[in-house]
């Protein structure tokens, strides 16, 4: 059976969308399939889209780009050229919304008579249709419509079903989370006091929530030797705002910004800390908080994201999305002994490895596929 992916892009700075896609177009490939991605060629790929590439999964790049000319990413080139490649393909799959080529693709395989996948990683939770919220209110006329059509609507967490279906009471929803390798990562020795944040800095990330809760614990001398280290892409320049509210709430050399980090130095920056905190006020699933489970680090994330888990398996803790529920976290990490961190991080890397392994839930993709093929 043949699968067309198609994703806006693959970008090195494109998040959870550029790692997850090609990742899970690999997956898939071992797990049988016949699988391809369509995209637009904007510069340098993740690592995840390398890695795919190399092991064989069919890359077809299209020229075309988001920009603030032209905000949904129409594109002449895909227009021209999608349909010859789309015919070969049994079905088509879209990630994201709100953006030309999932509209597109979506016709295409409508006029095709082609079984339709969509995953929308988020698009339609609360949090973010609040972003640009008149833009999407207008394009959500040809979302709703693409979503209502489609054969199947992939989400990654019980609660992003819920928020589909909130917004489009017709889909049909299945739900399958993202896949980690745990091999890739080695188990942090819990030999310091780092507190890593290794995500886009972007204002639904909530990181001016962890300014504030840091600055409540490390303000009155209760952080000791804890410090946190932010590292990750700029988000449109939100960036600057975070440093910001970092300084004006939080004492001087407790705390450090790094910018972006990818590959190996990725892989050590999480080896070498020592906890991973994810302040988020939403996430359709939140990979950060996987690799750093799988890095062996004790997890402190907002419910914002679905890591229920953390309470459940003892890894670490599921907080409420506000600065106080933050703060309480962050004082009962820093007063936690070593063996005790050591011990949760064990917990969350065994998790992980029993219910996140791509090997199974790969096969699992490829049964849903099976099943929209074989309904016809």
């Amino acid at each position: 059976m043949k699968i067309l992916h198609v994703v806006p892009s693959m970008g090195i700075n494109d998040g959870g969308v550029g790692e997850y896609v090609p990742m899970a177009a690999l997956a898939q490939k071992r797990a049988g399939l016949d699988v391809a991605i369509a995209f637009y060629d904007v510069g340098e790929l993740s690592l995840a889209a390398c890695e795919a590439e190399r092991e064989g999964v069919l890359f077809i790049r299209f020229k075309g780009s988001g920009t603030r000319w032209n905000p949904m990413a129409v594109s002449l080139d895909f227009v021209r050229r999608f349909e010859m490649f789309a015919r070969d393909y049994d079905i088509i799959h879209t990630h994201a919304q709100w953006m030309f080529p999932i509209w597109w693709a979506a016709h295409v395989a409508r006029k095709l008579g082609t079984r339709l996948v969509m995953t929308p990683h988020g698009s339609f939770a609360p949090e973010r249709l609040k972003i640009s919220r008149w833009k999407k209110r207008i394009v959500g006329l040809i979302d709703r419509r693409c979503v209502r059509q489609s054969d199947r609507v992939w989400a990654m967490s019980p609660s992003e079903a819920s928020d589909i279906t909130a917004y489009e009471p017709r889909a049909r929803v299945e739900t399958l989370p993202i896949g980690i390798d745990v091999g890739k990562f080695t188990a942090s020795r819990q030999a310091g006091h780092t507190l890593l944040y290794l995500s886009r800095i972007s204002p639904v990330k909530g990181l001016d929530m962890l300014a504030e809760a840091w600055g409540r614990v490390a303000g009155r001398g209760g952080a000791g030797e804890w410090k946190i280290v932010v590292a990750g892409p700029d988000d449109r320049g939100y960036a600057e705002e975070a440093m910001k509210a970092f300084a004006k709430k939080c004492p001087a050399g407790s705390y450090e910004f790094r910018g972006p980090v990818y590959g190996e130095g990725k892989y050590r920056l999480l080896s070498e800390a020592d906890a991973f905190v994810l302040p988020t006020r939403n996430e359709n699933w939140g990979i950060a908080v996987a690799e750093a489970m799988a890095s062996g680090l004790p997890v402190i994330c907002t419910k914002g994201a679905p890591w229920r888990c953390l309470e459940t398996a003892c890894a670490g803790w599921w907080t409420d999305i506000s600065e106080g529920g933050l703060a309480s976290a962050l004082e009962e990490l820093v007063a936690t002994s070593r063996d005790e961190r050591l011990a949760m991080g064990a917990r969350g890397r065994k998790w992980v490895d029993e219910n996140l392994d791509w090997r199974k839930i790969g096969n699992a993709m490829r049964l849903s596929y099976e099943r929209l093929r074989d309904a016809l």
